[in-house]
């Protein structure tokens, strides 16, 4: 219901009329509270119920003489039930005015009668006071935090341009150990010091909190922290209420912190207009920073054509391990005007824990994955709207990191004049990365312009022109793209455009380069004494080395430490057993090398001087202490170099060990049961005096000390002031305090009256007044625990908790054939027109024979779905997706462990594991499956292909990181389901018109589900070196590609084929007609052997070898003793010839070759999946919480 409070009349009281009367002083808006009122009658009950905001509020806006009502309202508590009415207005005179914020009076629901038990109640206060040069300001504010009230208040006074600000807080909040007193103040006084011109003092500040959190904000929100504002000249008192509301936000109540702070405010060349804050806080770590703000207007602040505001924050945390410096230009940064903003930022951090480190001016690189502890930093450049139609955009960034550095720059500019629109933009992006050294740099410029023609209906003409050069290395290669609006043309260039590093092949060399640079010993262990070690004779000489020829002298008690420079992840020692694997140690990997999990243990042994052997030594004699260590991630764990990873990351592993040799005694005497001679046992206690024991006696003790403990609670309630005047009667009292002191032999008359003076107002708490027999209970003393330590944890890697889907890959999809045409026959001519069939015709057996229908050479090849083969990946492996897919993942991560996630043919998803042990696949549906399991690096470890019908299990294999998941469509009609296996599916049924061949072609699409691994039909193909897909402009190694992709760049190829295969054809392009005519070709199997010399097709420029395959005999078997179900070709050229396809056939060479009529095809394995319809069912069972080496 509304209600307009001007424009009603009537009643007889004229206060009332005066409130409503329409002389346009009233309120012309209805009131409509937001609330809800609720009035019933319920099973001879009256309920009432009003929900809605704390408050009803109706508008007033009326002043009576002095006084002024702003708002009157009417609030409804409910713990406990009561009703306040209140009041917000004002009072002014002679320049004074004092306004109250929710003054009410609130009333108990069950003191409705009882006028003694209401209480007044203030939100806040505020005073202003103006006159002539006097002007004085503050507010006073009462804000709910949690159950503690708190209250801040702000001052400002200003006599003749002189005065001070001051901002302060106090409550009394509590915590488990009780309630504390909590208070801060902070003063801020606009004194002119003066001072040299650049460093011109125009104001101080000063401040402290106890039990005070002091919550630096981030860079961007420091002019607003109230430190700052408080130093600026009238920021508190244009905004007293903003301030108030703030001071809980940033420096909110906590027991035990502490902090004091000092500021001061200077003009440099009065120009820059600068304030500083410099503050140390105590809490839990030692906390020392510099917080401020300098401001440049030129050439004055009403008229500037330049205007610069620059934030700066830096602060050094030792609880955190933390150095840190940033400076950002704020939003009030513009040139010329505030259309043309000026952005930028620099930061540089140093975390001492993680050994971890970054500079950067303006950002990083685009393809930067930033950790989550590496600061924002906007680019430095600039935003300038010309007009409302042009538009011109610059930045660049520089970034150095442990493991890269980065710099680029970007520039824009875009005009929209109506229905046509051009625009500019260049862009040059630089990322260097070393251990091992790579480089890649992106240079690209783009212009363009487009129409808009309306006639009936409207169209778009855009016409752009673009180029780019892309350069990587070593060696120098890279590409030139060239995009003219329709079309985008590419041309490499470059020796050998491999996408992964130079890796290091011998070990020495990484020894030299990464564990014994900077060490003119060589020395990849360093041992030193740190305890007992006896003293050279003479004094001053050099202290032994401890080796063979200048042992170490030591006492019967000493200790050594060890540090390695090569981390370990296990220790043995000459007194202890192995430890094993390290719970503390991530897996250590050779980066450089490309070696991965790495067995690397630290050994330390001891020899007696002049002994060549170890001695025995006993355990007990011994402490060993592994000591751990940060390592830098770029070299000691290898990541896929395909997405260079620019972070400052380290592991954690085994840094040397910290042992002591301690003394055993021999030959101990019996033990002296000394528990028996102490009285601190129940059983054992004894009030005062120890001798006494008559049980009245102690009875009666006790009896002593149950009165003391009741008057100590009675003492705590008493007032400091009446607890000092009881004191001073008990020291310096007449009477029987008089007689006391005398008996104890103490001064009868007591204290001196200076000693008084001190005890009633020198002393900096009250004294505490209990009896001796205070403890006489013999009660068992029991404090609470103290406060756990909270340290800031390390951030390290997530590991997974549940599989992770990477990506889905779909393959173009496969129409469905057409039907077969007609049998018949074709007469050229005839005896007679019309001439009947004598005979139906007659087939002519040949035994072994059937018809095969090869297409023509130069026949054109069938027309394919105009649809490209897609792929998706999780935005949380740094690749952009949209929000629906992103949570179309989320959802997939989720079913799998549940119902279940389905797979339609053709297509492939690809999870990351979480590093459980016990897990298991379970596969259902009609359709056929592949698996494929892979370890960290991305090879292979299992392949299998079933018909999983009902439902087809398969464990997870030890080291198995990750799983690619297909749909290979169901089978034709007719064909029974095969046994699961290597290539099963593939092996036994191809789509319509293929052969059942396996294999691949550079022709065929590939699943690349890692930068080393690409899945074929029934094969896998093992890259050399890594191989990286483009999507969305990023680098993935997952996606759908032509196999010719993979192949660029590579000297040779392994490919994993069925054990069954009968032929092995190998086809090959030449490259270097010199070099081939020389046998520039080499080919090795692994768990078969294959007959030379081999049938050979050829067909111009392409040749095909054709290679018998002969089984591994029965009696010789794999790992675990099982016979390998594939075998491994390896084929590779050193330039003469390009592997362009490794097939494998059923039958015999000669007979492909005879059937293949000496012509080299070009497609034998298709691509795809077998039909276009059919899907599974996939969900992920088992697992147990015990954990390998965690995955992120």
């Amino acid at each position: 219901m509304g209600a307009a409070l001007s424009g009603n009349t009537g009643g007889d009281n004229p206060v009332a009329a005066g409130l409503l009367q329409s002389d346009g002083k009233g309120d012309p808006h209805p009131v409509n509270p937001d609330v809800d009122v609720y009035l019933g009658y319920v099973d001879q009950h009256l309920k009432f119920q009003v929900q809605g905001t704390a408050a009803v509020w109706v508008g007033i806006h009326r002043k009576f003489g002095p006084i002024y009502i702003d708002q009157i309202g009417v609030e409804l508590g409910s713990s406990p039930p009561e009703a306040s009415l209140l009041v917000d207005g004002s009072v002014s005179i002679s320049g004074l005015t004092v306004q109250a914020d929710e003054l009410g009076v609130r009333i108990p629901i069950k003191s409705l009668a009882t006028p003694a038990h209401w209480y007044l109640d203030l939100r806040g206060l505020g005073i202003s006071f103006n006159s002539g040069s006097v002007s004085i300001t503050g507010g006073l504010l009462k804000n709910q935090v949690g159950q503690t009230v708190e209250y801040d208040g702000m001052l400002s006074v200003d006599i003749a341009g002189k005065g001070f600000t001051a901002v302060g807080a106090y409550s009394r909040p509590g915590d488990a150990l009780g309630s504390y007193t909590s208070l801060f103040v902070f003063v801020s006084l606009p004194l002119v010091l003066g001072g040299p011109p650049f460093f011109f003092v125009t104001g101080l500040g000063g401040g402290m909190g106890c039990n005070r959190e002091l919550q630096v904000p981030p860079i961007n929100q420091i002019p607003d922290f109230l430190l700052v504002k408080a130093l600026s000249d009238s920021s508190l008192a244009n905004d007293p209420m903003g301030a108030l509301t703030s001071m809980a936000k940033f420096i909110p109540a906590r027991r035990g912190s502490f902090w004091l702070a000092a500021g001061v405010k200077f003009d440099s060349f009065v120009l820059v207009h600068s304030v500083a804050v410099i503050y140390v806080a105590l809490d839990k770590g030692f906390e020392i920073g510099l917080v401020g703000v300098s401001r440049l207007a030129l050439p004055t602040k009403d008229l500037a054509i330049v205007n610069i505001e620059l934030a700066l924050k830096a602060r050094f945390s030792s609880a955190e391990g933390i150095l840190s410096i940033q400076a950002q230009l704020t939003d009030h940064s513009y040139l010329f005007s505030d259309a043309c903003q000026l952005t930028g930022g620099f930061a540089f951090f140093i975390w001492f824990p993680q050994g971890q480190f970054v500079l950067t001016v303006g950002g990083y690189h685009p393809a930067f994955n930033r950790p989550p502890q590496f600061p924002t930093v906007p680019r430095l450049g600039f935003r300038w709207h010309v007009s409302d139609a042009i538009v011109i955009k610059g930045e660049a960034y520089f970034a150095l990191t442990n493991t890269c550095v980065m710099a680029g720059g970007r520039l824009e500019a875009a005009a929209h004049l109506g229905p046509v629109r051009a625009w500019f933009i260049a862009h040059a992006d630089f990322l260097i990365s070393w251990d091992p050294f790579y480089y890649d740099i992106s240079i690209g410029v783009e212009v363009g312009v487009s129409v808009t023609i309306c006639i009936f209906v409207c169209g778009t003409l855009e016409l752009s022109l673009g180029a780019e050069l892309h350069i990587m290395g070593p060696p120098l290669h890279g590409t030139v793209s060239v995009d003219i609006t329709v079309a985008t043309i590419t041309v490499p260039f470059g020796p050998d455009p491999k996408p992964d590093p130079n890796y290091i092949q011998d070990f020495e060399v990484f020894r030299k380069k990464y564990l014994v640079a900077g060490d003119k010993k060589s020395k990849v262990v360093n041992v030193s004494a740190t305890r007992g070690l006896v003293p050279k004779d003479p004094p001053g000489a050099d202290p032994a080395p401890g080796t063979k020829s200048q042992p170490w002298k030591v006492a019967a008690e000493f200790g050594f430490a060890t540090e390695t420079r090569m981390p370990a992840s296990s220790y043995s020692t000459f007194a202890t057993a192995p430890s094993g694997q390290l719970a503390g140690s991530a897996a250590i990997d050779l980066a450089p090398m490309n070696r991965r999990d790495v067995v690397s243990n630290h050994d330390v042994k001891l020899y007696l001087a002049g002994a060549d052997t170890v001695p025995a030594f006993t355990a007990d004699h011994f402490q060993v202490t592994p000591v751990f260590g940060k390592f830098p991630e770029a070299t000691w764990h290898w990541t896929d170099p395909v997405k260079i990873s620019a972070g400052a990351r380290t592991i954690p592993a085994l840094h040397g060990l910290d042992i002591r040799g301690v003394a055993v005694w021999g030959g101990p005497s019996q033990l002296i049961p000394i528990a028996t001679l102490i009285d601190d046992k129940l059983v054992w206690a004894r009030p005062l005096p120890f001798a006494a024991s008559d049980v009245i006696l102690i009875l009666t003790l006790q009896q002593y000390g149950v009165s003391a403990d009741s008057m100590a609670v009675d003492i705590v309630k008493v007032s400091n002031g009446k607890m000092l005047q009881a004191a001073d009667q008990i020291l310096s009292g007449g009477g029987v305090f008089a007689q006391f002191r005398q008996q104890l032999g103490v001064r009868p008359s007591g204290l001196r009256p200076m000693s008084r003076h001190s005890l009633a107002h020198r002393r900096s708490a009250p004294p505490l007044i209990a009896p001796l027999a205070t403890g006489l209970t013999m009660k068992v003393v029991s404090l609470p625990p103290p406060p756990p330590i909270f340290r800031v944890p390390p951030d390290l890697p997530v590991p997974l908790q549940q599989a992770r889907l990477r990506a889905v890959l779909q393959h173009r999809p496969r129409g469905h054939g057409d039907s077969p045409g007609r049998i018949h026959t074709t007469v050229e001519r005839v005896s007679a027109p019309n001439a009947p069939r004598t005979a139906p015709p007659r087939v002519f057996p040949l035994a072994g024979a059937r018809l095969i229908r090869i297409g023509a050479l130069k026949a054109p090849l069938p027309t394919r779905a105009a649809i490209a083969p897609r792929s998706i990946h999780n935005t949380q492996i740094g690749v952009f997706a949209s929000p629906a897919h992103t949570r179309a993942f989320a959802a997939a991560a989720a079913q799998l462990t549940g119902r279940g996630v389905i797979l339609p043919s053709g297509t492939t998803h690809i999870w990351d594991l979480p590093g459980q042990t016990g897990l298991r696949f379970a596969l259902s549906g009609a359709a056929a499956a592949r698996i494929v399991f892979f370890d960290r690096g991305g090879a292979p470890l299992l392949d299998r292909e079933m018909v999983p019908q009902t439902g087809q299990q398969i464990a997870v294999p030890p080291r198995a990181a990750s799983v690619a998941i297909t749909c290979l469509g169901n089978l034709p009609p007719g064909v029974a389901a095969p046994a699961p296996g290597f290539a099963a599916v593939a092996m036994a049924v191809a789509p319509a018109g293929g052969l059942p061949s396996v294999g691949w072609q550079a022709g065929n699409h590939g699943t690349q589900v890692s930068a080393l691994t690409v899945l074929a039909r029934g094969s896998s193909l093992v890259l050399p070196r890594r191989a990286a897909a483009l999507h969305r402009r990023q680098k993935t190694g997952q996606a759908v590609i032509r196999v010719a992709q993979a192949l660029r760049g590579q000297n040779g190829i392994s490919t994993w084929l069925p054990a069954r295969s009968g032929v092995v054809m190998v086809i090959l392009d030449a490259q270097d007609p010199t070099a081939a005519a020389k046998g520039d070709f080499a080919i090795s199997a692994d768990g078969a052997s294959l007959v030379t010399p081999p049938a050979v097709i050829s067909g111009g420029h392409r040749r095909a070898l054709l290679y018998d395959v002969v089984p591994r005999p029965a009696d010789i078997t794999g790992a675990g003793g099982i016979a390998p179900d594939h075998i491994v070709v390896a084929a590779g050229s050193g330039g003469g010839w390009e592997v362009s396809g490794v097939v494998s056939l059923p039958g015999k060479a000669i007979e492909w070759a005879n059937r293949l009529h000496g012509r080299v095809p070009r497609t034998l394995t298709p691509d795809g999946p077998l039909t276009p319809s059919g899907s599974v069912l996939v969900r992920l069972l088992g697992g147990s919480t015990t954990t390998t080496t965690p995955r992120s």
